[in-house]
């Protein structure tokens, strides 16, 4: 402000006041949260955050955000408020910032940096494939069904035969499953290990994880009844199964699999492609299933030849056996072992009874590709791997 009579000109007069001069100063710089309505864990994808800054600012766009194990499938806002949806890119911490000045207000101050949001992402998805096991399928009790023959005589292990070692309350095996209601279709067979494998290369395991198979060939949870809930992000992926003394098969495509519904893949399904030339062997009802007698689990199915023979890993089996104390080849063994070709409970090399080298030969000398018929043939098992 200048006052009146502040100055005088050359004949005396005053100054007038003169009028205000103002201006606004603001060197404040905008202030940022980063927050969501997901709590920490979550299994929500994508992740959707609110960025709202104290005052108006330009600038701001989606390459402002640094973004750790995710990526921004959506951005959009203005002013004070944005909003982006952050996808994951695998289980563990997400994280968002935003740096200092990635955005201005209207007198150029830059914004401070903003304090981290961090959030930890478990993520699962829901399956439900189905299979068959050739094993305690080549004499079936109804027609249709798989024996469930290791259940019946107490044989199934309640810890998985596989790498995660997971393990189920005893009564899963119970007829009629926990409840002792079930159907007896939904007894458990036997355990399984199902495979997510990488859309863009179906040679990377993503995850696997044990699962329990009923007769009707459908693949549970570990409650015996339940759709499969496996850790994985909402993606496509390649299904692969495998089983302790059958061949494994994969599917020849990609499916989508989320965690809102359960994804079917059917492998027993006539139609259903796998991977590779005849993954599996077609059944007297016109379904699928996994090729038997991969007993040393080597990924061929051998009854005579060089390499290593699965019949000559079984007649080991038999010979080694702690109670065979004469090392008689026509001994039988009981129990939960992988030489037992066709999963009834007692594996037999030779002799009378039901013999399990049959069934190795039997599918040797049926397998599509072996137009001679020859007993030397090796069915290989058709999984892709590096």
């Amino acid at each position: 402000d200048v006052a009146v009579d502040a100055g005088a000109d050359a004949s005396g007069n005053g100054s007038e006041a003169a009028t205000q001069f103002s201006i606004d100063y603001d060197g404040t710089s905008p202030t940022v949260a980063i927050t969501s309505t997901e709590t920490s864990p979550t299994n929500v994808s994508p992740i959707t955050v609110t960025i709202i800054f104290d005052e108006v600012v330009t600038g701001f766009d989606v390459s402002d955000l640094v973004i750790g194990n995710g990526t921004v499938t959506f951005f959009g806002g203005s002013g004070t408020t944005y909003i982006a949806a952050i996808t994951p890119t695998s289980n563990g911490i997400v994280t968002v910032d935003i740096p200092a000045d990635s955005a201005f207000d209207t007198t150029t101050n830059g914004n401070d940096a903003a304090t981290q949001f961090s959030i930890e992402y478990d993520g699962s998805v829901k399956l439900s494939p189905k299979a068959f096991l050739q094993g305690p399928i080549l004499n079936p009790s109804t027609p249709g069904l798989m024996n469930d023959i290791l259940r019946e005589d107490g044989h199934l292990p309640t810890t998985s035969p596989y790498t995660d070692a997971l393990t189920v309350d005893p009564n899963v095996f119970n007829a009629g499953g926990l409840s002792g209601t079930g159907l007896a279709a939904d007894n458990i067979v036997d355990w399984i290990w199902v495979e997510l494998r990488d859309s863009a290369d179906n040679t990377n395991v993503i995850v696997g994880q044990s699962a329990l198979l009923q007769r009707d060939g459908d693949i549970v949870d570990l409650d015996g009844t339940s759709v499969m809930s496996i850790n994985a992000i909402a993606s496509e992926y390649f299904i692969a199964l495998k089983h302790r003394n059958h061949s494994g098969a994969m599917s020849q495509g990609t499916f989508e699999l989320t965690a809102n519904s359960s994804t079917i893949v059917d492998f027993t399904d006539n139609g259903f492609s796998t991977f590779g030339t005849d993954a599996q062997t077609i059944l007297g009802l016109g379904d699928k299933a996994l090729w038997a007698g991969n007993v040393n689990g080597d990924g061929t199915i051998q009854y005579a030849g060089a390499g290593v023979l699965d019949t000559s890993s079984l007649l080991a089996f038999i010979l080694n056996d702690s109670s065979n104390f004469l090392g008689v080849p026509s001994w039988s063994v009981t129990g939960y072992n992988d030489f037992d070709v066709d999963m009834n409970g007692t594996t037999q090399f030779t002799g009378s009874g039901v013999l399990d080298t049959p069934y190795i030969l039997q599918n040797v000398l049926s397998y599509p590709g072996n137009f001679l018929n020859l007993s030397t043939w090796t069915i290989q098992e058709q999984l892709p791997e590096n």
